[in-house]
């Protein structure tokens, strides 16, 4: 061999798609090294007879010799996955140029690097840019010759095609004949010196050696070593398997390259690299897929679970199916037994699984654990793979309580009766109620164990002298995972009364013949009994029971059967808990009573207070309706005594006026309201006559007209000293001496006015004379 003596000029030759250098150690100093080249059949030019190839030296990148190597073989690739029978597409079509040749290398601590650089790849490639114009770069690392050893080399010819949105993958392991450890990466394509992007002008060949390191492609804007398919699932290379696993989402040529490097005691000793370009071409396989479609790929579970169902997947194109199944569930990857079993199938069109993991105690889990499914069809172009990954979570067994305890009973000097509620309970994972007891202040301990979910009570036949000693209980629920809930709330026998007292938030009048009651929530209502108590709010009445309310799931009661027009009703409540234990009585709360008196152009009202609210009677709001509008206006705010108020009159137009008042609790409490009864007041209706007027033009006192305050209605008649009616009209209208439109003589005429007030249905009648002064 020579060194910068010879070199190989060509055509330039596009279409190449991609190759890969090993050798391998004949003896001694002695290898043999072969470059597999790939190029389209669509190539312009044959393969090069003969490649001058560069050696060099590693860390120094010292030219060290070159040789010429000739063309061994020519082969057409072949196009099909591994163990299918699918015909390549029409217009797919790969050769490969084999060159093969014999190197004596001296021994250097540094090794060599061999490469060959070739342009240009085909035009149109979609992730690099300029590929018509761009060279390629085949590269291999050699260490130092006293290490005995040599290349791994890789198991596969490349496929050069996939099809567009579907997962593939493929195998681009390799075999080491000396057992060294392999760890697969992917790798930019490198571009090398002869084209793009370092020159417009590119050259087929070298004329002359040039180490490395070699520029790489020039990415396309969205592709990148980390995404060189720009896809929505990127193009993952497995270290250890060497397995490449991506989707290709558009459809087109990408070049790619893979790094294979060589460790042996942890130390990398060599480096083979394969570039290679892929097709992503428009196949009309359709995948397997999970049937139906909406099966859920999550579920949530608890401890001691099964889940067990069927999967199917069905293939539209009615293709041969495989179906295997992996995932820690099935067992490893540090999962406790007992693991799942999921069935394999293989058929034609539909394909099935049947799923069951019966769970445990001791399985929960802060992650899910995965089953996965693989489905491989034998559709062409290409098989198509499907894979779904289920997960299941499984969480801790649900945790009870803590339990309400409702009260406790004295039976005999000896027994006591515990009573309890608790909504927290899911049979399936019962196990326990444990009933702890203390006494006189001692520790607690375990009494009791209750098996039956259902059972919300115990009766302790030990509590010897329990009037005298003290004995406190709390109860706590168990999981059939032995895992404890919280303890309840505490109660004792020496202090078992029933404290829990009711509060009355308001009662207000919703009507002439009904009552609203509310009282503040009391978590244990459906565990009790309320009574209800009842009287009209003066000195000579006594409270009655007026209602027994069971078990009440809500907070609020209409009552009915009273007079509010006539009376101001008063209430309390008491309860008595599961074990008729009863409490001390609320608080008081009495309805208010307005009652007024109309007096002339003024109108009186008075009401009684509202007491007993927490935070007290902020102010009352006197309310007004005009006529019989029953529109309802602010009137007045009173905040102090005297709790009464006089309303003067407006101008007269209605003679009927209503009220009300309306309570408001001030801070500190439920901020509640009280509506009284509704009252009605009525002025007496008066009306003013004239006894005489002068109609005579001068427009002074021309027309007689009658004066009304609070009349809702009325009529006139005007007669003559002959009984003859001489003017009839409304007590609004207004008489000018005339009758049929003649003028009545001076003299005396008689009227009669009848009329309505506002405070009676009855008419009123008036009568007098009218003097006509001409």
């Amino acid at each position: 061999m020579s060194v910068f003596l010879f070199s190989i000029t060509g055509a330039l030759a596009s279409h190449i798609v991609g190759g890969d250098f090993t050798y391998k150690r004949l003896s001694g100093n002695n290898f043999e090294i072969t470059l597999k080249l790939y190029r389209d059949c669509a190539a312009m030019a044959p393969f090069d007879t003969q490649i001058n190839i560069g050696i060099f030296e590693q860390g120094t990148n010292a030219i060290i010799d070159s040789t010429v190597t000739l063309i061994d073989s020519v082969y057409l690739a072949p196009l099909t996955m591994p163990g299918t029978v699918c015909a390549p597409p029409p217009d797919v079509c790969a050769e490969v140029g084999v060159y093969i040749d014999t190197l004596s290398l001296p021994s250097n601590p540094n090794g060599y690097y061999i490469t060959w650089q070739r342009c240009c790849r085909n035009g149109g490639i979609v992730n690099i840019k300029n590929g018509l114009n761009t060279g390629i770069v085949f590269y291999m690392e050699i260490p130092d010759p006293a290490i005995i050893n040599s290349s791994p080399t890789f198991d596969f010819e490349p496929l050069p095609y996939v099809c567009e949105e579907q997962p593939f993958t493929f195998d681009y392991s390799a075999t080491d004949p000396d057992g060294d450890v392999l760890v697969y990466s992917a790798a930019a394509p490198l571009a090398g010196t002869l084209g793009y992007p370092l020159t417009g002008s590119p050259s087929p060949t070298l004329t002359y050696q040039v180490p490395g390191p070699y520029p790489t492609v020039d990415w396309n804007p969205g592709y990148n070593l980390g995404n060189m398919f720009g896809s929505n699932t990127p193009l993952a290379v497995d270290p250890t398997t060497g397995f490449l696993n991506a989707v290709i989402d558009l459809s087109g040529l990408y070049a790619v390259a893979v790094e294979v490097r060589e460790y042996r005691n942890g130390v990398q000793i060599g480096l083979i690299r394969r570039e290679i370009e892929i097709s992503s071409i428009i196949c009309l396989n359709q995948p397997p897929n999970l049937t139906p479609y909406n099966t859920p790929l999550t579920f949530n579970i608890y401890e001691t679970d099964t889940l067990c169902r069927k999967f199917y997947y069905e293939d539209l194109d009615a293709d041969s199916m495989i179906l295997s199944v992996s995932g820690n569930v099935l067992g490893g990857g540090g999962t406790t037994p007992p693991y799942a079993t999921a069935t394999v199938d293989t058929g034609s069109s539909l394909v099935e699984s049947d799923f069951c993991w019966i769970t445990q105690c001791g399985q929960a889990d802060d992650d899910p654990y995965y089953l996965v499914y693989t489905v491989v069809d034998n559709g062409c172009p290409l098989p198509f793979t499907t894979k779904d990954s289920i997960a299941i979570m499984v969480n801790p067994m649900p945790v009870f309580g803590p339990a309400n305890i409702l009260c406790s009973r004295l039976i005999t000097n000896d027994q006591l009766k515990v009573v309890w509620s608790d909504s927290s309970i899911i049979p399936r994972y019962f196990d326990r109620y444990e009933v702890y007891r203390s006494t006189n202040g001692g520790p607690y301990s375990v009494i009791a164990n209750i098996s039956n979910d259902t059972v919300r009570s115990y009766t302790d036949n030990s509590a010897f002298a329990n009037t005298t000693n003290d004995y406190c209980y709390y109860i706590k629920g168990v999981n059939d995972c032995g895992v404890k809930g919280p303890a309840s709330d505490t109660i004792c026998s020496v202090s078992q009364i029933n404290s829990k007292q009711n509060y009355i938030e308001y009662v207000t009048v919703t009507s002439p013949n009904t009552i609203k009651l509310k009282w503040e929530h009391f978590p244990d209502g459906p565990y009790s009994t309320f009574y209800l108590y009842q009287k009209q709010n003066n000195i000579s009445s006594s409270y009655s029971l007026v209602n027994t309310i069971q078990y009440p799931g809500f907070d609020s009661i209409m009552i009915s059967g009273v007079n509010t027009g006539s009376s101001s009703y008063c209430y309390y409540l008491q309860n008595a808990d599961w074990c008729g234990n009863e409490s001390p009585v609320s608080n008081e709360a009495c309805t208010i009573h307005i009652q007024g008196e109309a007096k002339p152009l003024v109108n009186f009202t008075e009401w009684n207070t509202y007491n007993n609210w927490l935070g007290g009677t902020d102010r009352y709001e006197l309310e007004v309706s005009n006529g019989n509008a029953g529109i309802w206006e602010p009137l007045n705010s009173i905040t102090s005594i005297p709790y009464e108020y006089y309303h003067e009159l407006p101008e007269p137009l209605f003679g009927q006026f209503g009220y009300r008042i309306i309570a408001f609790e001030g801070a500190g409490g439920f901020d509640a309201q009280s509506r009284s009864n509704e009252i009605v007041l009525e002025q007496v209706p008066f009306i003013y006559a004239p006894n005489a007027f002068t109609p005579n033009g001068d427009g002074i006192n021309d027309y007689w007209t009658i004066s009304s305050n609070y009349v809702k209605d009325g009529s006139v008649a005007v007669y003559n000293r002959w009984g003859q009616e001489i003017f009839n009209g409304s007590i609004y209208n207004w008489w000018d001496g005339t009758f049929n439109g003649t003028k009545v003589p001076e003299g005396v005429y008689v009227f009669r006015i009848e009329y309505q007030g506002y405070n009676t249905g009855k008419p009123e009648f008036a009568r007098g004379f009218i003097h006509v002064i001409r």
